[in-house]
């Protein structure tokens, strides 16, 4: 809108016009962006930075969460941030919220405007998905990483005996000869590059098992073995660490190959790799036996469940009992393999286990299945019949 203000008295009229414009800017909706990244170490927490900005002010944030399929049941969590044009947050999730284990949730952020007359307008991010793990599915995986890291130093172990050859091959050379060969000082280049790789790769195993062990998911009965565990962990770093000084030293003798110093390097590398092995064998042994023992608590309450599941179901009276019942009974046999496998890995061990297998409770539960699939068969072919004789009459 334009308006003019002209002044007048009553000597003079209209002596000076100004000139005017209005322009009504509409006040926007606040802008919210935000990024998402997962911790490489724990990887079930999440980190969000965020950005928010307003052509007014910024008056809130809020983190918005609920379980997948219950839109309704919606919580909320403030997230402080100063009153201004622009500003940042940073937000991990799942922080402290207690939430139900085994659950998919959904989150996204919000954020709000200082609009004082029409009320606070607001924008949201796009809705981010989670699932929080059942104790069940972290057990699962704390052994499945624990079994990776069984596979990864057992053929660290193997690469570990064939380096020790070579090196024997290498040492051999160097007191044969008084100078190597353009082959030769290959042969060691490579040698070194493989030990190098060799020391990374265990260090990566080392530190994701340590990992598994810090979680607070393991039995209570094998602290005493988890304990010990973690101890030769830290000692194998160590251990580590001084190799690795040891091959930064050989090559800086290698670029100087006529050095005396070279063989005496060589020899040292040599002990400690003779050292080493044997030390990795025993870490070997012991991670199997952690990770027997906990394989051995998680079926033990995983064949508990499969019971309480099997006496709650007899309970029931429904047609959809016969299809639970069959999913049951898929448990079941992936338990009994599962229990197969262990008892198998258990054996290997140098001194196994006394494996005190409920036989006798699985046998019973097997019955149970059985009887109650039977039972359920006849019910629905009962009911298949009458439905069959009522069409007929009419």
């Amino acid at each position: 809108m334009q308006y003019s203000i002209n002044t007048s008295n009553r000597n003079v009229k209209d002596y000076e016009s100004l000139k005017y414009a209005i322009d009504v800017i509409k006040d926007q909706y606040p802008q919210i962006n935000v990024q998402h990244k997962q911790d490489t170490v724990i990887p079930d927490v999440n980190y969000f930075f965020g950005k928010v900005s307003d052509d007014y002010a910024v008056t809130k944030v809020n983190m918005v969460y609920y379980p997948e399929n219950e839109k309704n049941n919606v919580d909320k969590v403030n997230i402080p941030i100063e009153n201004q044009n622009v500003g940042e947050f940073l937000y991990t999730f799942p922080g402290g919220l207690e939430l139900e284990q085994g659950t998919d949730y959904s989150i996204y952020f919000e954020v709000f405007d200082n609009d004082g007359v029409r009320g606070s307008k607001s924008s949201k991010t796009e809705v981010f998905n989670f699932r929080i793990k059942s104790e069940k599915e972290l057990s699962t995986e704390k052994l499945k990483q624990q079994g990776e890291s069984i596979q990864g130093i057992s053929e660290s172990l193997e690469e570990m005996k064939e380096s020790n050859k070579d090196l024997e091959e290498l040492s051999r050379l160097k007191k044969e000869k008084s100078q190597l060969n353009y082959n030769d000082k290959k042969k060691l280049e490579e040698f070194l590059k493989r030990q190098e790789q060799q020391s990374e790769m265990m260090k990566n195993y080392s530190e994701k098992l340590k990992n598994t062990l810090e979680e607070k998911t393991g039995s209570e009965e094998n602290k005493e073995l988890k304990d010990e565990l973690k101890d030769r962990l830290e000692r194998n770093e160590e251990r580590l660490q001084e190799n690795e000084e040891l091959l930064k030293e050989l090559q800086e003798y290698a670029d100087k190959i006529n050095e005396e110093d070279l063989m005496e390097k060589l020899v040292q590398l040599s002990k400690k790799n003779t050292s080493e092995q044997k030390n990795m064998e025993q870490l070997l042994e012991l991670t199997k036996r952690y990770y027997v023992q906990e394989k051995t608590q998680k079926l033990a309450r995983d064949l508990e469940k499969l019971g309480e599941k099997q006496e709650n179901l007899a309970k029931q009276d429904s047609l959809n009992s016969l299809e639970e019942q069959e999913k049951l009974t898929e448990e079941f046999e992936e338990f009994k393999e599962e229990m197969d496998s262990l008892e198998k890995e258990n054996d290997a061990l140098k001194k196994p286990f006394e494996m005190d297998r409920e036989e006798s409770e699985e046998q019973q539960i097997q019955e149970e299945q059985k009887k109650a699939e039977e039972q359920l068969g006849r019910t629905i072919k009962r009911m298949r019949n009458h439905l069959r004789k009522k069409q007929v009459r009419r």
